[in-house]
């Protein structure tokens, strides 16, 4: 399932000429709708003739500002991104939606294919490294998420997965909440040429008394340990953390035994803050300033 063609109303627009004219070089497919109905069930059956011959609903996108546009894309199984304007009290609701846009400078194929991603559950591509994909968990990969988390050894610095039927409560709510809310989490690590999945890493929360910082986490599959990937990955998180959260500092906390992942996190300049006990396990704690 894949973004082929977003749609506008061309008189709500008419004072967005730069923002139109950056669609129209999208990659996407462009339908500008003229003289859309006020009534719900005539704008459906507008919305559905404006898209018949070139793509399916759930291959479109539509640019919504009412809330009858909102609910007649919905009912047709179309993402949509509502939008505003500045703010007012004034403006629709949107009750439901992800994401409603108050502005359209920032507005680019990226940002409407992730937008499109969402209505849909479909997992999101966060960064390439030269031999790896990181992207999101579906709840598709629990298969191979239990296999990487089955191998000898492999939890002996880390957590377990829960039971199949809690661990999948969980991911499910964490691709809901964590996700959608925060834009971040642990991610899966994918090898970049056959989608392999090969570990986990990501950037989640960690409370220190009353401060929330975050906290990076990592896990290779055995079979490509040693072999430079971790560091990879990691120095890709290091640099998302830069560019997409506010957070000054990223913390790893470690086992002291696990000698290796602290070997890890010197190399890529994090320095020793002191150790700390997480839940009776007394862990090493590494700070890497951001800014």
């Amino acid at each position: 399932m894949v973004l082929r063609l977003v749609l506008y109303v061309k008189e709500e627009l008419l004072r967005e000429a730069e923002f139109v004219g950056r669609l129209k070089c999208s990659q996407y497919a462009v339908q500008c709708m003229e003289n859309v109905a006020a009534d719900e069930s005539l704008l459906r059956q507008q919305i559905a003739e404006a898209i018949e011959g070139r793509a399916a609903a759930s291959e479109c996108l539509m640019l919504v500002t009412t809330e009858a546009q909102y609910r007649a894309a919905d009912l047709l199984g179309m993402a949509t991104l509502p939008y505003t304007g500045a703010p007012s009290p004034q403006a629709p609701s949107f009750d439901g939606a992800w994401m409603v846009a108050e502005g359209l400078s920032e507005i680019d194929d990226d940002f409407l294919n992730k937008v499109y991603q969402r209505y849909h559950h479909l997992p999101w591509t966060i960064r390439h490294t030269e031999r790896c994909c990181l992207r999101e968990l579906s709840m598709e990969d629990m298969d191979a998420l239990f296999e990487l988390y089955a191998q000898e050894g492999i939890t002996d610095y880390l957590e377990p997965l829960y039971n199949r039927d809690k661990e999948e409560a969980y991911e499910r709510s964490y691709i809901d909440c964590m996700y959608r809310y925060y834009g971040y989490g642990m991610w899966l690590v994918c090898d970049r040429n056959t989608g392999e999945i090969i570990g986990r890493a990501g950037l989640e929360h960690r409370e220190y008394g009353e401060q929330t910082e975050l906290e990076m986490g990592y896990l290779i599959t055995l079979k490509r340990q040693r072999m430079g990937y971790a560091t990879e990955v990691c120095r890709a998180i290091i640099d998302y953390a830069r560019e997409y959260t506010d957070f000054s500092r990223i913390n790893c906390l470690i086992v002291p035994e696990n000698t290796p992942s602290i070997r890890l996190v010197e190399k890529l300049g994090f320095q020793k803050w002191g150790r700390t006990d997480i839940a009776g396990q007394v862990m090493e704690r590494y700070v890497l300033q951001l800014l």
